[in-house]
């Protein structure tokens, strides 16, 4: 009875933090492009920080590497 809340606030953490990596994505595609590939860092850290202080460790790791794979 208390696992399928629990399982649905863990998917939601992973959730967030492809969403917040695909938001970053986006702002490197059109508003931001003129940074160059220099300043990749200044889009992708605050959405992995963010991922990190709201989901944890793993959650974390998980939008550092999809960071890293866009």
């Amino acid at each position: 009875m208390q696992t399928q809340p629990l399982t649905r606030r863990i998917w939601l953490r992973y959730a967030v933090a492809v969403i917040l990596v695909v938001i970053a994505a986006a702002l490197r595609i059109w508003p931001l492009e003129g940074l160059g590939v220099r300043l990749a860092y200044l889009t992708f850290y605050p959405a992995v920080m963010i991922t990190a202080i709201y989901g944890g460790l793993s959650v974390g790791l998980v939008a550092t590497a999809l960071s890293a794979l866009t």
